[in-house]
Formats: structure tokens, sequence, C-alpha cells
């Protein structure tokens, strides 16, 4: 393993992979964002976000942290709902805990409610999504590298991932073609109808959107030909929605419709500092 700033890197070999039927949870699986995907690239998909899940439970097992808890592992459904968070930073994870979750899943659903979210950070614990990205020949030519042949490759790299985001969808819409400002007008046209505008309905949105939102955010870059995991550290809530950000990520082919809220990359923390949390 090394790190380099807020950024640890590992190499496949020194993962430890979770014994998890991926088919399981790709057949039920939702389509959040590309519509139409296939059996096979469904499976594709979800084995990338269970390699990087894998790869930061690995980095931090490196750094003396052991208290991550993915929810496929403590879930109960058989992987028939779609999961609401990806895993659970908490102290001990009591079967109270595990029950409750479980019982809010089943009861309202994978987009759980404000107060389920609080009662979770009652608890003691934060809420993980983790974002993975697989590194193609493109990543490579932009940060000018052919390959990681030593340190100052993997530094190029990084400097390119930091050019990049933590993302996450909005809470009210995931498709369109509009930056905050616009995106505010739409929730309170469509949804909130509070008479509010400029920066009192911006705050507004920003406050419903952080009441929402998942405690931790994680991204993860994977090198599958070069078997290198670049696990950009990561960012909190408040951090990510200090000043809110809407953008259009555009991938023909796979992402020409979703918008994202954007925090960038570089103001991550790393994995150790999680250890401040509990």
């Amino acid at each position: 393993m090394i790190s380099m700033g807020n950024v640890t890197i590992l190499d496949y070999k020194e993962i430890e992979h979770c014994k998890i039927d991926v088919n399981d949870l790709a057949y039920n699986t939702v389509n959040t964002w590309q519509k139409g995907r296939t059996k096979a690239e469904k499976i594709k998909d979800t084995m990338l976000g269970k390699m990087a899940e894998d790869a930061f439970i690995s980095a931090l097992k490196k750094v003396d942290i052991g208290f991550y808890h993915s929810y496929d592992s403590f879930r109960n459904d058989n992987y028939k709902l779609h999961a609401p968070f990806d895993g659970l930073l908490i102290g001990n994870l009591s079967k109270k805990v595990i029950n409750f979750i479980n019982n809010s899943v089943v009861s309202d659903g994978p987009k759980l409610s404000v107060d389920v979210k609080n009662k979770i950070r009652c608890f003691g614990g934060y809420t993980v999504e983790i974002k993975s990205t697989r590194i193609t020949k493109k990543y490579k030519e932009k940060a000018g590298i052919e390959s990681y042949k030593n340190e100052s490759d993997l530094q190029k790299m990084i400097e390119y991932l930091y050019t990049l985001d933590f993302i996450t969808y909005p809470y009210f819409i995931r498709q369109g073609n509009m930056d905050y400002s616009r995106y505010c007008a739409f929730v309170e046209r469509k949804f909130l109808k509070s008479n509010k505008e400029g920066k009192d309905l911006e705050q507004e949105v920003r406050k419903i959107e952080l009441d929402n939102s998942i405690d931790i955010y994680v991204r993860v870059f994977i090198d599958i030909d070069e078997g290198k995991f670049f696990i950009m550290g990561w960012i909190d809530k408040e951090t990510f929605f200090e000043e809110p950000e809407i953008r259009k990520l555009f991938l023909i082919g796979k992402s020409e419709k979703p918008i994202y809220f954007v925090h960038p990359l570089k103001d991550g923390k790393s994995i150790i500092e999680l250890k401040s949390l509990i």
C-alpha cells in the first residue's frame, strides 16, 4: 500500500475479496442512471463496485480501522431490495442497529427518510457511499503516462484524478441539464412552492439535500488491466455541500442525461482520518 497525500494506492494482490454472489446483487440493482443495461453489463458494473468496496475495506484494515461494515454483510433481504447505502462506519454494530436498518428498508424503501438517517447517527453510525470508476486508456493519456513504472507515474495519475470530483445524485431529480441555480428553481416550482427565491431558496434546497444525503462519500478509481486501486480519500456531507455545485457528466452511450452534485477530489481527507469519527 502506498499513500500519497489523501490518496491510498493498493495492488490487486493486497485486497481481501468478499464472498458475495454479484449475480444476485446485479439482478436486483435498480437502473439509477443508465437505462437499458444488459444483465452482463449490470454484473460487470456491480463487480466493479464490490471490488472498490473490497479495496476500501482492505485499506482501512491496513491502518487499523475495523469499524466499517458493508451493508451487504448484515442485510437480510436476500439481495432483493436496492441498497440504501454501501456501508456503515460505526463502533458497535449491535443487533438493535441491524434490525432497525433492515426493518426501515423493508417498510420505507431504500431512499431512507431523514428521521431514519438521524436515528442511525444517534446510534453513532455514519452511512457511506462509494463511487467506483474504471481507469481506461483515456485516463492514462490525459495523465501523460503509459503505465505505472515508478512513483512519478503514480503521482501523474493522481494529479490528473485531482481534476475530477466526488459525485452524488441530487435528491429531487437525477436527469436534466441545469446548474444549481436552475435546479433550485425547478425544485421550488415542482415541489417546495415556498415563494422563496435567490439565496434564500438556494439555502433551503441545500438544507434539504444535506438532510437527505449520505454522511461520507468515497471515490475509488480502478485500473483493471494493471491491478491498481486509487482510493481518493473521503469527504463528509457538510464539506460536500458547503458550496453546492451541479454538473452534467457527459459520456456517450452511458451518461448523456444524469446530473450530479460535485466537489473536488483534492479536498478529500486520507482514510486514516476516519479514526476521528468513532
